[in-house]
């Protein structure tokens, strides 16, 4: 992951990658809350658990998309929540009315360094054109001390211990969606991801 710091272009432009994924999650905000957003829910409280956050702590949610995340820490938290999919922004708003919800996109997240106790993002880094520059974007917005926490795919803790910081954990969450087939094969249907482009 060497060299993706301002390559092909600067930070701020961008990749092929980023377009596609534009392209591919534009407008779907509630096909995605009916389908793949139920089946990455599983991962929320391991989320929140690693995040360390609570009531009067500074949160955001970075890649809302439906919100779950978000309403799961606004148990005391101020919580504030940005995608790059403004029907996610929008479905955020209404899960969360209490949120501060933007939108914005990673890796040039519109917030000032040090700002966020806490930074979760939950299957948000999967979708991104330079993950090292969105990483070290989630770094500079969490204060000194703070805690930022990432579900991945199965990616190992050496990427997060790439983009400077300390004490890097990773584990695996395991968990078991059950789904009906019209759930199934509605995303794809809707066209979400690269299986329903395909």
């Amino acid at each position: 992951m060497t060299g993706e710091v301002g390559g092909a272009g600067g930070p701020d432009v961008p990749t092929p990658f980023d377009r596609a994924e534009r392209r591919i999650w534009s407008g779907r905000a509630e096909a995605c809350a009916r389908t793949y957003a139920r089946l990455c829910a599983h991962t929320v409280e391991a989320l929140l658990d690693a995040a360390g956050g609570g009531p009067g702590t500074r949160i955001l949610d970075v890649g809302c998309g439906s919100g779950t995340v978000s309403a799961a820490a606004a148990r005391g938290a101020d919580v504030y929540a940005a995608d790059a999919e403004p029907g996610r922004v929008e479905a955020t708003r209404r899960a969360v009315p209490g949120a501060g919800v933007r939108v914005a996109r990673l890796p040039e997240l519109p917030y000032e360094d040090g700002n966020f106790d806490a930074v979760l993002a939950n299957f948000a880094l999967n979708h991104v054109g330079r993950p090292l520059t969105a990483r070290t974007g989630l770094r500079r917005i969490t204060r000194p001390g703070g805690r930022v926490a990432v579900t991945i795919w199965r990616v190992p803790a050496a990427l997060l211990g790439a983009a400077g910081f300390l004490g890097v954990e990773c584990s695996e969450v395991f968990w078991q969606h059950l789904s009906g087939a019209e759930e199934w094969w509605a995303g794809a249907e809707q066209g979400i991801g690269a299986t329903g482009q395909v």
